[in-house]
Parts: C-alpha cells; sequence; structure tokens
C-alpha cells in the first residue's frame, strides 16, 4: 500500500488546487483531510463529518479498475464525487460549488471545537456508548449519491 505521506508530498497540480481551497475548513467552514485511508484504499480528499469523498483523477483511473473500490467506500457509508483533472485547474469555482453543494452548503453554527466544553459534553451525549456499527444500523449512514460530476459515483 502508498503511503499517505507519500501521496501527499506527490500530488497533482490539481490536486494541490483544489487542497489549497479544501482544507482549514475554507470551504463553507467543513473539514477536510487529505491523502485519507479508508479500510484498504486511500482518497484524495475526506470530509468525514459528511461521508463525502473528493476525487480529483487523471488518466490512470477508470470505471473499472475502480469500481471495487467505489463500492467498498459506499459501504462503507461515504459518498463520491469525481472531477478530471482538466476540469479542476479550468473550473475550480465551478468545482468547488459541485462539492458545498454536496455537503449541503455552508456549515451552520459554530464548529464543535469553537463551543465551550460544558456545552460540547451536552453534544456529544447524543452519540455517547454507541459503536460504529450502532451508529451505521441506526440508519444514520449517508447514502450513496450519484456523482454530478462524472456520472453515477460507481465509476
Amino acid at each position: 500500500m502508498i503511503e499517505p505521506d507519500a501521496l501527499r508530498r506527490t500530488m497533482t497540480d490539481a490536486k494541490r488546487a483544489l487542497w489549497f481551497e479544501l482544507r482549514g475548513r475554507r470551504l463553507g467552514g467543513w473539514k477536510f483531510k487529505s491523502q485519507w485511508s479508508i479500510g484498504p484504499f486511500v482518497v484524495d480528499f475526506c470530509c468525514i463529518e459528511r461521508g463525502l469523498i473528493v476525487e480529483a483523477d487523471g488518466g490512470q483511473h477508470s470505471p473499472d479498475a475502480d469500481s471495487l473500490r467505489t463500492a467498498f467506500l459506499m459501504n462503507e457509508g461515504y459518498r463520491l464525487v469525481r472531477f478530471w483533472n482538466h476540469d479542476v485547474l479550468g473550473n475550480l469555482e465551478g468545482v468547488l460549488r459541485v462539492i458545498l453543494d454536496e455537503l449541503g452548503g455552508e456549515r451552520s453554527g459554530p464548529h464543535p471545537d469553537a463551543v465551550a466544553p460544558s456545552a460540547r459534553s451536552g453534544l456529544k451525549a447524543a452519540g455517547a456508548g454507541k459503536t460504529a456499527a450502532q451508529i451505521a444500523d441506526s440508519g444514520d449512514r449517508h447514502q450513496a449519491a450519484p456523482s454530478p460530476a462524472r456520472g453515477s459515483g460507481l465509476e
């Protein structure tokens, strides 16, 4: 398996441009991880809170080759949105608009890190004591949605 740190150091121009806009909660206040490991796979960018994976793909990706990976990620509860590198480089503003739409728009209210510690305990109480499987069984998992950028999301 390729190490995520190595992938971060060797980003394509498209991934670097996209990461500049996603990092540090720059897009609507949402937190993204770069080159994030999920099971045996490493995804380009992931907003864990919203279960959204963003991929910037070059010529190395194909629907047939990525089908197992996509199926695994969707089964884990993630939605995927993919963009071709030339779309990211040529229409970054449009790409960011699609991502923000997939996230459901700008964050409402302060991020939990900005909430006072006494109030934060009340926020955690809703999911306290639940395992990931219990949360998943509660129907709170994100459903895979078609990718507006490249089709069905099953590429």
